[in-house]
């Protein structure tokens, strides 16, 4: 009988679109979106990545809504971004790519 095998994706690996929540030292948080070029315990590339200033509702975030208000900052080139404490979010939205 032939065995088969069955190959394990990171959801979280290069080519995947992520929302990456970075904590600030005032306790409060950064949101950026991107696509991962690279990743290590230091550090995550971003590629056309965009901070999201504001992203109102959480859950209307999450489901690829933006408030009126929020206002987003697209990046030219990669963005490096500190791993340590960064939350990672699979996002199967578009990815913002212009400034508002």
């Amino acid at each position: 009988m032939k065995k088969t095998t069955q190959k394990t994706v990171d959801k979280f690996g290069p080519g995947a679109c992520v929302a990456v929540e970075i904590p600030l030292g005032d306790g409060s948080v950064s949101m950026l979106t991107g696509k991962i070029v690279s990743r290590d315990a230091e550090h995550i590339v971003l590629a056309s990545a965009a901070l999201i200033k504001d992203t109102g509702r959480r859950t209307q975030f999450f489901a690829g809504q933006y408030d009126s208000n929020c206002e987003i900052e697209v990046y030219a080139d990669d963005v490096q971004l500190p791993a340590l404490g960064a939350v990672l979010y699979a996002w199967p939205h578009p990815l913002p790519t212009s400034q508002r």
